[in-house]
């Protein structure tokens, strides 16, 4: 459960889970490092164009941007600069290292940083055919909420929904703004008061995926003892008929879990949010 939470007042990162890949991951980011290479792999201001959605998650911070693309991105296998897209790396690559590779995206990344004398004769330029992401890094939260949404919408006979890279990371931004100073909205009670008083960037935010349904679950809860409990919030939603119905409804064919987001304050009781959000169009 821990690594599905999000401290919004973690000095270092208070918008998005931090993954930790382990020490000898973080050796090959330190090599690509003194390589000079991030720099090929990575252009802020072309992440930020190519994931707006992520970028307003993480306020524009393009030191957390890179961080994200050295750990989350490069597993997805997003394209994180104009020059190097990995689908086009690994349809243009020796066939031997895409056969000891497969689909281990971050491999190529490192391994054409780290040989960029032979590997920069080797075009990796998107002409428009590849695709800016290959796959999509769920945490253990996030996967099992998917997975208990899906399960009731069989049992009502409706389509399974499907999820999007861009629209989880609006889902972790819409927990994360019930922590912005205006205290009321981080108050059991007042879970949808945001969304209610900012409409007008929310239709911005369905006009950007093509949508023009949008629906939001969301549990806030208060805890004493200071913790954040481990829970199947999609099993809490299947509970309230309002929330079952949006959770089941053949309108919507998206749906993005946010992971917990939380505030522990000096009293020692921890508020915490969690919101599954429902779209009927992703583009």
């Amino acid at each position: 459960m821990k690594h599905c939470v999000v401290d919004v007042d973690d000095e270092h990162n208070p918008y998005a889970v931090t993954w930790d890949y382990g020490k000898e991951y973080d050796k090959y980011v330190d090599l690509v490092d003194d390589a000079g290479m991030w720099d090929i792999l990575f252009d802020a201001e072309f992440y930020m164009d190519a994931y707006p959605m992520l970028s307003m998650l993480y306020h524009e911070d393009e030191d957390l941007l890179l961080e994200h693309f050295q750990t989350v991105g490069v597993h997805e296998g997003r394209q994180g600069s104009e020059d190097f897209n990995v689908a086009a790396y690994m349809e243009n690559c020796d066939s031997k290292l895409a056969k000891a590779f497969g689909e281990d995206y971050e491999c190529y990344y490192f391994y054409y940083a780290l040989n960029k004398k032979t590997e920069s004769k080797i075009d990796t330029t998107n002409d428009g055919s590849y695709p800016i992401q290959m796959d999509i890094v769920l945490t253990a939260l996030q996967r099992l909420e998917m997975k208990k949404i899906n399960e009731y919408r069989d049992e009502v006979d409706v389509d399974d929904v499907a999820t999007n890279a861009e629209f989880l990371a609006l889902a972790d931004y819409r927990a994360w703004v019930n922590y912005t100073d205006d205290k009321k909205y981080a108050q059991v009670g007042n879970g949808h008061d945001w969304a209610n008083d900012n409409m007008d960037a929310l239709y911005d935010m369905m006009d950007s995926f093509g949508a023009d349904m949008f629906a939001e679950n969301t549990w806030h809860i208060d805890n004493s003892e200071g913790r954040v409990t481990d829970r199947n919030y999609a099993k809490g939603y299947r509970e309230s008929q309002e929330h079952y119905e949006s959770m089941v409804s053949d309108e919507y064919g998206f749906a993005a879990p946010s992971n917990v987001y939380a505030r522990w304050y000096e009293d020692d009781h921890v508020h915490y949010c969690q919101y599954d959000l429902y779209l009927d169009a992703c583009e």
